[in-house]
């Protein structure tokens, strides 16, 4: 089971937000760093953001600080900082070769999804995936149908903790694929009371 306490909230643009989160898995703490979105058509956490353990708070905030030093400079950003060479010439590539790579690029970002939401499944259960060439089936079905990653979660933690036939069970992709379309409005309802009563409740610090 995981623990989740929301620390801040950061104004980013128009509709979207940052959420500073304390995620406890078994004995476990990470940082959990989200965007939030909140519009008309659609309320929740996007899959854009970073999950990393507390022992490198330390590091990261370092790595913060060299951000921070750098845009205070007088100068800012200079060639050498980008490591942009003026005198080298780039050659275009040419249409096949801009297709090619477009491929590529998209293949490796589906890839990027399916596995940080395969990740994502084994952290929240606790548990490993054994078959793993049906879940990616599923996951990819998911895709076509233009279902989002946070539609996906919302769904399976509505069916996990919310839905009468599925609760106390372990419904995997395979089954969320089968069902979101029932349950998704329900899903996106669910995860609308559960904001609401986060921000009626006092924060907590986690120490």
């Amino acid at each position: 089971m995981v623990e989740q306490r929301e620390i801040s909230k950061m104004h980013v643009s128009g509709t979207e937000s940052l959420i500073f989160s304390i995620k406890l898995y078994g004995e476990k703490k990470y940082v959990d760093i989200r965007s939030y979105i909140d519009s008309k058509k659609y309320t929740g956490f996007t899959k854009k953001g970073i999950i990393f353990s507390v022992d490198l708070l330390k590091e990261f905030s370092q790595n913060l600080e060299k951000v921070k030093e750098t845009n205070t400079k007088k100068n800012g950003l200079s060639n050498n900082d980008t490591n942009i060479n003026e005198n080298t010439d780039v050659e275009e590539p040419s249409e096949k070769k801009a297709n090619k790579t477009e491929k590529e690029a998209n293949k490796g970002e589906q890839e990027n999804w399916e596995k940080e939401l395969l990740e994502w499944y084994e952290m929240e259960n606790s548990s490993r995936i054994t078959n793993y060439e049906k879940q990616l089936e599923a996951l990819k079905s998911l895709k076509k149908f233009k279902y989002t990653s946070d539609q996906i979660r919302m769904t399976m933690n509505y069916m996990i903790h919310k839905d009468k036939y599925w609760s106390g069970k372990m419904p995997d992709f395979v089954n969320v694929a089968d069902n979101i379309h029932k349950l998704i409005d329900k899903a996106g309802e669910y995860y609308k009371l559960l904001e609401k009563e986060s921000l009626e409740k006092p924060k907590k610090i986690v120490e």
